[in-house]
């Protein structure tokens, strides 16, 4: 048994017609493997990145597969904007860093939220692009950029099943929106938290040989990345389609199997599934999560 092999039956069980459409906004990958590897490997998406940094551009479309398209385009709001180059490539953004944090945590931002270049271009709104006919996961992390994304993509969204997005507990570039604000846009848009998904912490900076070679954990969290889902609270007003890609997306990428057999209860309900032919899937899931 393999997790690709439960993805796909899911994927048959609750009759999608279609594959589940990603779209990644700032797409580097710097941070190893994406969110939903599961289920590009499982071969039931489509993914479309959006990357403006040249090299990390490049090396997106080196690994892309066949259903996997990448475009240079910066998203935003749609206007002329500085991107701030910074020495490590995972906090270029059109935000500008703060220095006060490079006083505040360890030495390595310092050298990593060093301003190398400062770029104009122009943001493109997600509503505006062509390219894009639907969103089912919009997966997103641009440094600070993503309350812009959010408020200028409400159409495109309206039918979305999850958003994942990082979000600050401290704020490090100047201007940058809280995480109580990026929560207030998503539920005014009909989504509700779910859950953190990952969350980065460092040390702070101190006088490391007042500890006397102790193993001092890292202490400050930095940036989470949340998950929001379109709300599960009213199953009964979502649409079949919204409902069918969210019960894939709650196994492929949050791994919440509650949710699964939320959305399957009322797929049963409609009469899209019938309770009889969850067997296989649930043997699957018990064959490769819940083994013994």
């Amino acid at each position: 048994m393999r997790p690709i092999d439960r993805v796909r039956e899911l994927h048959r069980l609750v009759r999608a017609t279609r594959k589940t459409v990603v779209v990644d906004v700032g797409a580097n990958p710097f941070n190893g493997t994406p969110v939903y590897s599961l289920l590009r490997r499982s071969r039931v998406a489509q993914i479309i990145g959006f990357e403006p940094q040249p090299k990390a551009l490049e090396a997106l479309r080196s690994a892309a597969g066949p259903d996997e398209t990448f475009l240079p385009y910066a998203v935003g709001a749609g206007r002329d904007e500085t991107l701030y180059v910074t020495k490590n490539s995972g906090l270029v953004s059109t935000l500008e860093p703060d220095p006060w944090i490079a006083d505040y945590l360890n030495p390595w931002w310092r050298r990593a939220i060093e301003v190398r270049e400062r770029l104009q271009l122009t943001t493109k709104r997600l509503d505006d692009l062509e390219e894009i006919d639907r969103i089912d996961f919009l997966k997103i992390d641009i440094q600070g950029g993503e309350l812009a994304v959010f408020q200028n993509a409400r159409t495109k969204l309206a039918s979305a099943s999850l958003i994942q997005t990082e979000v600050p507990i401290i704020r490090y570039y100047r201007d940058q929106p809280t995480l109580g604000q990026v929560q207030a846009e998503l539920e005014s848009q009909g989504f509700v938290a779910h859950k953190f998904v990952e969350m980065s912490a460092h040390h702070l900076d101190y006088p490391v040989a007042l500890a006397g070679g102790l193993p001092i954990k890292k202490s400050q969290a930095t940036v989470a990345d949340l998950a929001f889902l379109r709300s599960p609270m009213l199953l009964d007003q979502i649409a079949t389609e919204t409902l069918q890609h969210m019960s894939i997306l709650a196994d492929s990428v949050l791994q919440s199997f509650d949710l699964v057999f939320r959305c399957l209860g009322e797929l049963i309900r409609r009469e899209i599934v019938q309770s009889d032919d969850t067997r296989d899937y649930v043997n699957l899931l018990r064959g490769t999560v819940f083994r013994r």
